[in-house]
């Protein structure tokens, strides 16, 4: 049986959204406690979207290992053609993408 005496840590979300109180502050950075000042100024709908991303990168698992078959196939043969030296320069290659999207200023 939980000890009912012992105080409940509050949510990271409920500390980033101000419901909570930063009673474990010094056990963070000082880059850590701005991170979350900063995330306390949002909109509700721009802190449930970083949120939802930190979950998606640190829960769900490396973006691998959501990768369907045919992408991580399409992401070794690119890596395979790497190593084999099958490759365009940067400049080349962001060209390129800069006349297919209509960036260019040819």
């Amino acid at each position: 049986m939980a000890d009912e005496a012992a105080p409940i840590r509050p949510t990271l979300y409920d500390l980033c959204a101000g419901s909570g109180e930063l009673w474990y502050v010094s056990d963070m950075t000082k880059i850590q406690a701005q991170i979350i000042e900063l995330f306390r100024t949002l909109e509700p709908a721009e802190q449930r979207e970083i949120a939802e991303q930190l979950y998606e990168t640190t829960v769900a698992g490396p973006f691998y290992d959501r990768m369907t078959p045919e992408q991580r196939a399409e992401l070794d043969e690119g890596i395979a053609q790497a190593e084999r030296g099958q490759v365009l320069p940067a400049d080349e290659a962001f060209d390129r993408l800069a006349k297919r999207f209509g960036f260019s200023a040819e």
